[in-house]
């Protein structure tokens, strides 16, 4: 008897999940089932399950005889995860056995058993097996029975079944060309991945490990060499014969050395694989280049630094030593022995194959060869007179000489040395601010150039007279490129004449000089004529002052020594001193214009003044040749105002006023007479010049008809007293524009209208045009820019009082208001409101409007020159019908109904007379025959018919008769 364990058929569905259960699982736990049983009696047992996996199992217990090749009877049981169960065989001959045939993704379902307990089954090892157990004979695997079965007498069994997860193992992985990058990595559950970085030295890389059951760690990454350059690389430089050695320090990481070398100028590089060092073979003289760097499996490092090398060569000079000059004149000739040394095996002859010449980089001393006095044999040493010639352009320029041999350079060149080329000092340029003066303490400014070749300096000055040996002595400076130094004429005691003026510049191998000469001389006293810019009075030198302290009044021409700056003052000739103007002439002008400040004893007032020409520096002042000229200055009036205004009804008139600034009146004294006139702008004058009177105003009549929508300019001219003389008149101007003046004539109906107040007036200006009109009744505005002189108005309130406003415009100016009342009556007498010829014409009816307010109405009727009938109203309310019947003897004709009607309360209209033509025509609606017609004809009496459709009615009379047939 035995029992088989064996998967659950599961739906679609479930075997998904199923699957993703497995697949976590794998990774993140474990799936455990317990599977116990024991034989029972002899031959059988009893088995324990119990199933701690996460997923249900079904296990097939059966007879044990079917391991043997029997036929063994089965009991399915399903275990749900966790649970624990009993399970016997009803067989008790034979052993319990149980079986599955079950794998889960990476693992096994493996087995554990004990025949003690479950504690002590999970301490036995999971095996891989089919899940086959035999309780009362040896276990079999892979569902093959045991070839010997012995019976072992097991009275219970503890089995565990769990799925058993592969991982891979810590170890160091590899990867690269020979698997020279290298990593460590723990403990990795199936497929898992892992970043790795190598750690091996020489090489460099980073990768990914994964997880691979069964097969371990799989690696792929990147491995590259990385190695540092070598620490040192030197090379022999001719202390070896026919070699050189080349060395190097040890690079970390290589297993080998690429050595690279080239001969030089060449470009190209040869390798060769060396180890520790290299020894390099050649009978070439030339100076070798040599580079290094390890390799390794993965590649090659950096390349080290370049190192020379050279062997033993016949020819080596050594540059021993040199006398050199600091400083040379520039093109100058100059010596300068060097000394050299014979290292190599050649001896130097003197027959001129081997020489001294400029090496490269070297200043351009020439191009001559330096030869040694005698033969130079090995290690002995020899010097050679080198003669040079100085470049031409100063500067510091590089000696150095190189050894050759017919053509060809060998050694190293000799030590250079700077040597400082220089050019003459020069000055240049050299220049006085002033090349003659008059101030006896004046001062004279130098100016003068130098070249860069200068480094010293100094000038001195001195008077012609007195020759060179009274020279002083003076330091220039420095400024804005040029140098500058001052000569006080004190330092020469001002004395009169000609002064010389020498710089001497020089360096360490020039020197020059240059020269100047200013002169000193004496004032002359200026020569004056005044031109008067305002007015004269009737003195001499007698002007009118401007109306401001800075209007000029009298021009001042100087004719003086040299032209040179003079300052002209006004003081008062009497009483304390006070300057009352001032101005300057510049240097070379010749004229000056001159203020005064005002003063106040009023219009027209007079002061003594003294007018001082002096020179403006204080020093050429100091030599009195100044000029004073008495002069009396006339005040004109100042500060004046004039204003235009205009009235403000008809007609027009103006006034022109005069004031002061400040908004002050008029006043005689300060101001003086005026007289004054208007004009129109940019037109004639409309009158001429009259006194304004002793207020300062004038009235002017205007026309306001030709002059509105026009600027008027008026014009104040001062009257100067007898004596005074302007050359132009003092005036004073403003302008104005003509304002717009009001409507004229304006008139509004007081109650002559039934149903309206009209509105009438006349324009501002006869014949004017351009003028617009805003009407008002009361404040509000009822008409707006009007052209049209006239309005009708239908006011809120009968018989209330209005005030009719009209305002005249002209373009944006407005004028002032005219007023007058007007109104409608309070009521309104009857009117007719219609009247027709009824039609039958027997009758005229009509509609009559009265008023409630009437105290009566009463009306006549008469047609034609018939007698006068009473008129009969009807109606209770505002709208009265009335009848006038027309005599059946009336003839047909043009006829007249005159109405009259009498209204009683009004006084407007109480008696009112209607005219009301009308034609009567009473032929036009008679019939003269009625026939009537079966289909067209006339009917006759006992008339068949089929239809009455077919009768009809013919009539025969006026034209007034619209429903008859026509008669064809």
């Amino acid at each position: 008897m035995s029992f088989q364990a064996r998967a659950p058929v599961l739906p679609i569905a479930q075997k998904n999940w199923f699957l993703l259960v497995l697949s976590i699982g794998l990774c993140k736990s474990l799936i455990f089932a317990l599977l116990s049983f024991a034989a029972i009696s002899s031959h059988a047992g009893t088995a324990y399950v119990r199933n701690n996996a996460t997923m249900s199992l079904e296990l097939t217990a059966q007879n044990d005889g079917a391991v043997f090749g029997g036929t063994g009877d089965g009991t399915k049981i399903t275990l749900a995860p966790g649970a624990s169960q009993t399970i016997n065989h009803a067989k008790s001959s034979d052993g319990l056995m149980v079986r599955h045939k079950y794998t889960i993704g990476l693992g096994q379902l493996c087995s554990r058993f004990s025949t003690t307990s479950y504690a002590d089954a999970q301490t036995k090892p999971c095996e891989e097996r089919d899940g086959a157990m035999l309780g009362g004979y040896d276990y079999s695997t892979g569902g093959t029975p045991s070839a010997n079965p012995e019976y072992r007498g097991f009275q219970t069994l503890y089995v565990i079944y769990e799925i058993k997860v592969y991982n891979c193992a810590a170890a160091t992985v590899a990867w690269g060309p020979g698997g020279i990058c290298k990593a460590s990595i723990g403990v990795g559950q199936p497929n898992a991945v892992v970043a790795i970085s190598n750690n091996a030295t020489g090489v460099g890389g980073d990768g990914t490990a994964t997880c691979r059951v069964p097969n371990g760690w799989s690696v792929t990454g990147s491995c590259i060499a990385s190695m540092v350059q070598p620490a040192t690389i030197s090379a022999t430089q001719g202390t070896l014969v026919g070699k050189i050695q080349v060395t190097w320090g040890a690079v970390e990481g290589a297993s080998g050395y690429e050595l690279s070398y080239r001969r030089q100028p060449e470009e190209n590089w040869t390798s060769i694989v060396a180890s520790t060092g290299y020894i390099f073979a050649t009978t070439d003289e030339s100076i070798f280049e040599f580079r290094v760097r390890g390799t390794n499996a993965a590649g090659a490092g950096d390349w080290s630094n370049i190192a020379k090398g050279f062997i033993i060569p016949q020819i080596m000079p050594l540059f021993v030593s040199q006398s050199a000059p600091e400083n040379v004149r520039a093109g100058s000739t100059f010596i300068v022995p060097q000394t050299w040394k014979n290292n190599g095996y050649t001896t130097w002859t003197s027959d001129g194959r081997f020489y001294l010449a400029q090496a490269t980089g070297s200043g351009n001393f020439g191009d001559g060869k330096a030869i040694f006095p005698g033969n130079v044999t090995q290690n002995s040493s020899a010097t050679s007179q080198v003669s040079l010639i100085a470049p031409s352009v100063p500067g510091v320029y590089v000696l150095s000489r190189q050894f050759f041999k017919e053509g060809i350079p060998y050694g190293a060149p000799s030590a250079p040395v700077n040597i400082r080329v220089w050019g003459d000092a020069t000055c240049s340029g050299i220049s006085v601010n002033k090349a003659y003066l008059y101030d006896l303490n004046g001062t004279v400014s130098v100016q003068f150039s130098a070249n860069n070749q200068t480094t010293v300096m100094s000038a001195s000055v001195w008077n012609e007279a007195g020759g060179a040996l009274g020279a002083r002595i003076y330091n220039p400076t420095a400024a804005a490129g040029v140098y500058k130094f001052d000569v006080p004429l004190s330092d020469h005691g001002g004395r009169i004449g000609t002064y010389r003026v020498k710089v001497d510049v020089s360096n360490v191998v020039t020197s020059s000089s240059c020269e100047i000469t200013f002169e000193l001389r004496p004032l002359e006293t200026p020569i004056v004529q005044l031109q008067a810019l305002i007015g004269t009075g009737p003195g001499s030198n007698s002007f009118v002052t401007g109306q401001t302290d800075v209007d000029p009044f009298v021009k001042v021409s100087v004719n003086r020594t040299e032209g040179l700056p003079m300052v002209l003052e006004l003081v008062l000739a009497n009483g304390p001193t006070e300057v009352g103007g001032t101005a300057a002439l510049s240097a070379g002008a010749e004229a000056a214009n001159l203020s005064v400040v005002r003063w106040r004893p009023g219009a027209w007032g007079t002061r003594g003044y003294l007018l001082r020409i002096k020179y403006a520096d204080p020093a050429a002042a100091d030599q009195g040749k100044n000029l004073e000229i008495p002069i009396e200055l006339i005040l004109a009036p100042a500060n004046n105002t004039l204003s235009l205004s205009f009235g403000s009804g008809h007609p027009l008139t103006a006034s022109t006023t005069m004031g002061r600034g400040g908004s002050l009146p008029y006043a005689s004294g300060p101001q003086g007479s005026w007289v004054s006139k208007l004009g129109v702008q940019g037109g004639s004058d409309l009158d001429s010049f009259l006194p304004m009177g002793e207020s300062g105003s004038r009235q002017h009549a205007l026309d306001y008809n030709v002059l509105y929508g026009k600027s008027l300019v008026g014009t104040a001219r001062a009257v100067a007293p007898a004596g005074v003389s302007l050359l132009k008149p003092i005036e004073v101007t403003t302008i104005a524009s003509v304002p717009t003046m009001p409507v004229k004539n304006l008139q509004a109906t007081d109650g002559t209208l039934e149903d309206m107040v009209r509105v009438t007036w006349d324009a501002p200006a006869d014949g004017a045009a351009g003028f617009t009109y805003d009407v008002y009744r009361d404040a509000e505005l009822i008409q707006s820019s009007k052209s049209v002189r006239v309005v009708d108005d239908v006011p809120p309130v009968r018989g209330q009082i209005y005030n009719y406003r009209v305002v005249a415009a002209l373009n944006v100016a407005k004028s002032g208001e005219a007023i007058d009342p007007g109104h409608m009556p309070a009521c309104r007498a009857a009117r007719l409101v219609g009247a027709s010829l009824n039609a039958d014409m027997s009758a005229i009816n009509g509609l009559i409007e009265q008023w409630p307010c009437l105290v009566s109405l009463a009306g006549t009727s008469t047609i034609d020159a018939l007698s006068p009938l009473g008129l009969e109203l009807q109606g209770a309310k505002s709208y009265k019908a009335f009848s006038v019947p027309v005599p059946l003897n009336l003839k047909d004709g043009p006829h007249v109904l005159h109405l009259g009607l009498a209204s009683e309360g009004v006084v407007l209209n109480a008696n009112r007379t209607y005219d009301m033509p009308f034609q009567l025509n009473r032929a036009s609606i008679a019939v003269n025959d009625l026939t009537i017609t079966y289909d067209g004809s006339p009917a006759k009496a006992g008339q068949d018919a089929t239809s009455i459709g077919r009768f009809g009615v013919r009539m025969e009379g006026g034209s007034g008769i619209g429903f008859a047939e026509e008669v064809k």
